[in-house]
């Protein structure tokens, strides 16, 4: 089967039978694993969860709460950060047509990188494509104000959450951080633009701060909330 941007999907997902795993406890407490199944379907992706409670035999049942996927792609920010990795900009722009026939929804780039992503990033958001084009940036009101000179309308802030980047990184305390949530979200919020906040290093973080964080985040409107282990 030849991968074209139109049946990608069906052969990415045939190739990789992806299940994604999750702990799940049911009216019993009883600890078992819940499975989400996701598959393409008119060029949408779908996913479901499934229970398997292992005390009592397998027994497969479809929950209620079967919704579609959104899929961000991030080849032309973290792909083009790999080893020996150069893309010409017409690559880029190919690429990102190819995605967003495909169906992606969100197409990732870093304009802070340098000018040249500046200028990928104006060229992406004037084909009029159906992906969002996100621009990654720090949590910082001098990135934003880069993405707003590109007119971007969606930004991608990031802050490390962890105490050890805080403290050797950032030289942040917990609450300066709490508080550069509020003000870099805020900010770009009261300027009309849609924000997801990643929590950088939240693996390393402690759950009750991940807490503070997601809830600092919220209170000033963030859109989504990234909860990554890098």
């Amino acid at each position: 089967m030849r991968a074209t941007a139109s049946n990608f999907g069906e052969l990415w997902l045939k190739l990789t039978r992806i299940h994604c795993w999750q702990k799940v406890y049911n009216g019993l407490n009883l600890d078992g694993l819940g499975k989400m199944v996701i598959w393409y379907e008119n060029r949408t992706f779908k996913c479901e969860r499934y229970i398997n409670e292992f005390d009592y035999g397998y027994e497969r049942g479809r929950m209620a709460i079967a919704r579609d996927v959104l899929l961000l792609d991030s080849t032309l920010r973290e792909g083009e950060q790999a080893p020996d990795v150069r893309l010409s900009n017409e690559q880029r722009l190919r690429l990102a047509q190819a995605l967003d026939e495909f169906g992606v929804n969100f197409i990732e780039i870093s304009p802070i990188v340098s000018v040249e992503q500046q200028a990928l990033m104006r060229e992406l958001l004037g084909l009029g494509m159906n992906a969002e084009v996100v621009a990654h940036l720090r949590a910082s009101e001098q990135d934003i104000e880069l993405a707003r000179r590109l007119d971007a309308r969606w930004v991608a802030l990031f802050l490390s959450t962890s105490d050890v980047h805080l403290e050797n990184k950032l030289r942040l305390s917990r609450e300066q951080a709490l508080e550069l949530v509020q003000k870099t979200i805020g900010y770009a919020k009261e300027h009309g633009m849609k924000v997801r906040f990643t929590c950088e290093d939240a693996g390393r973080t402690g759950t009750e701060y991940l807490y503070e964080v997601c809830r600092a985040a919220e209170s000033v409107g963030v859109d989504r909330i990234s909860v990554p282990d890098t």
